[in-house]
Formats: C-alpha cells, structure tokens, sequence
C-alpha cells in the first residue's frame, strides 16, 4: 500500500473559494487545465492519474474559522465531496482547523 500523503494548506487568508481552488490544485499539482469546480475535482481525485499527486492522502486546512464567508462556504462543500470520496472507498480524508 502507498503511503498516506499529508496535504497542509493555509487557509486564513482566503477570501472566496477561487482562493480554496488555486491552492488545492497546486497542492495536488493539477494540470492547468483542470477545472476549478467540484465536479471536476470529484474526478481528479476519484478517478486518479490527473494530478501528480494522488490518493491516499489527508488534506489540512488551518484557518478555517478565521477565512471568509465565500471560502468558508467552498471548504464546506469540499468536505462533502471528502466524505462522500471516502464513503464510496476512495482513501481521502479532510481536517479543517
């Protein structure tokens, strides 16, 4: 089994969830085409082989009381797509401080 990967983003500063989206996508090292929206990381992260950086891994985000609204809302909806990914067998997981 590969090791578990640990994805550590600073969140305090964002503002709106375009912000969430450019560092989740570097972290992940996405192409530059892939898309910033849910569906398509439901795809980079469940189907694999889009990103150089691949499940298992556990994603980080400090900050999360402190970033604003818009980005508060993104992570929430990220969460959701962690849960159901790991509910459907995908080795993902997401702490949010």
């Amino acid at each position: 089994m590969r090791s578990v990967r640990h994805i550590v983003l600073d969140g305090a500063d964002w503002k709106t969830a375009a912000d969430f989206y450019v560092a989740f996508l570097a972290a992940v090292q996405a192409p530059d085409w892939h898309g910033g929206y849910l569906d398509a990381l439901w795809d980079s992260i469940t189907a694999g082989g889009v990103n150089d950086v691949n499940p298992p891994f556990i994603v980080s985000i400090h900050g999360c009381g402190v970033m604003g609204e818009e980005a508060k809302a993104m992570v929430e909806r990220f969460r959701d797509l962690i849960g159901e990914a790991k509910s459907e067998g995908h080795p993902v997981k997401l702490v949010c401080d």
